[in-house]
């Protein structure tokens, strides 16, 4: 079964002249509610089961969406208001699409006590999990409003997710239409595309059963296809007329078997829902990647910028660009994925260097613990110059940091 965990709209704020029971939903909280009841009622193509905790701003959310979505029936749960989440999933249904509206920070704990995610809820957002028959759950989306206004204004994939939701409408009553089905196969090759694309990305969990769903679905509109290009190949010759009509049959059949399939891959899979589900999860991690590789290039000019003012003769300057370099080589280690090749050997490059640096500071730090030495023992001076020197044989010289410093504010351009 599939469970949506969703949070209430912007209700108004605690007051001490209102219970917390009767806060209202807001004007902004109830705009804000509606464009997500417009994505929701297009995304639902099968029969879901809508629950509300009983205080009344959660009860508004789901009379909104409840109108908005198939005129829905609402079920009032007190384990959505106490947050008792073990009695509440015992009594769902196996078979069907759950949508519960609860509260913070009840939803934010069960979704972490179920999936191991933290997550904080936003008003109007929520979670799509997946939970088997032993209510183990696993996560497949978190969605705010601005993603399902994106889908509203069929940006993006967006744009294919809806024109395939639009696709579908009424086509368990039309016969064979091969443009239509031109269509669905085109579709399904982008979403198929879309998924390839996804398992590069890190942290993104492609829904169970989906992949085979859409292959299975290409399949079916391949074989079509071909049985298509043979009969028009036959239609050009007055000959071999039994064959002719024997494959239209064919076709005809294999057409309904396809829009069985179809229809029974869209109520098992929530197939809308689950692709939904998918491009939420790619938009962000595709606008994670962006920000943090945007991130590490301004602090790598901060770098080239240090480097640029660096007075060479300056232990303290050379020790605070050793930090700044740390930090930038840090980025770099601990988000490999989210950065570009160049970064990633930018980021080895300046390790070596912070090393480098670092051994040099060292030294220096030695050297002048050493002179301390001195002034208190005289008689030290040769001997700890001596020591001074086998170490000098193992560190980098100062004209060597420099030279390696000039490499990496060349490597770092801009």
């Amino acid at each position: 079964m599939y469970l949506l965990l969703m949070r209430h709209a912007i209700a108004v704020k605690k007051d001490e002249t209102i219970e917390d029971e009767k806060r209202e939903l807001t004007d902004k909280g109830r705009l804000k509610l509606s464009e997500v009841a417009l994505g929701l009622n297009a995304l639902f193509r099968s029969p879901f089961v809508l629950y509300s905790s009983p205080l009344l701003r959660a009860y508004q959310t789901a009379e909104i969406l409840s109108k908005t979505i198939k005129e829905t029936p609402i079920h009032l749960s007190d384990e959505l208001a106490s947050g008792d989440y073990k009695t509440f999933l015992d009594h769902l249904s196996k078979d069907k699409i759950h949508l519960a509206i609860g509260h913070e920070p009840y939803l934010s704990e069960w979704l972490y006590e179920l999936t191991g995610i933290e997550q904080a809820f936003k008003k109007a957002s929520f979670a799509l999990l997946e939970i088997n028959e032993n209510n183990v759950a696993t996560f497949i989306s978190y969605a705010k409003v601005d993603d399902v206004v994106r889908f509203n204004q069929k940006k993006g994939w967006f744009d294919r997710l809806y024109q395939w939701l639009e696709l579908t409408d009424d086509f368990e009553n039309k016969t064979y239409d091969e443009s239509q089905l031109h269509q669905f196969r085109t579709l399904l090759r982008a979403f198929d595309t879309l998924i390839f694309t996804v398992k590069k990305q890190p942290g993104i969990i492609v829904p169970a059963g989906l992949e085979a769903t859409i292959q299975a679905l290409i399949d079916d509109t391949n074989t079509l296809r071909d049985k298509d290009v043979l009969i028009k190949i036959l239609m050009s010759t007055s000959t071999l007329e039994p064959l002719k009509t024997r494959l239209i049959e064919e076709r005809d059949n294999e057409y309904q078997t396809f829009k069985r399939h179809f229809s029974e891959q869209q109520d098992q899979s929530s197939f809308g829902l689950l692709l939904f589900g998918l491009i939420v999860q790619f938009d962000h991690s595709t606008k994670k990647k962006s920000w943090l590789s945007q991130r590490y290039e301004e602090h790598a000019k901060s770098v080239k910028k240090a480097i640029r003012k660096l007075d060479h003769q300056s232990i303290q300057g050379l020790h605070d660009l050793r930090l700044l370099i740390k930090k930038m080589v840090y980025m770099g280690e601990c988000h490999p994925k989210y950065l570009t090749d160049n970064q990633l050997k930018l980021t080895s490059f300046a390790k070596e260097i912070k090393d480098f640096i670092g051994a040099y500071l060292d030294f220096h730090q030695q050297c002048t613990y050493f002179d301390s030495l001195v002034d208190l023992h005289p008689e030290w001076k040769s001997t700890l110059d001596e020591f001074k020197a086998v170490l000098d044989q193992k560190v980098p010289s100062n004209f060597t940091i420099h030279q390696m410093l000039f490499r990496l504010n060349k490597r770092i351009g801009g």
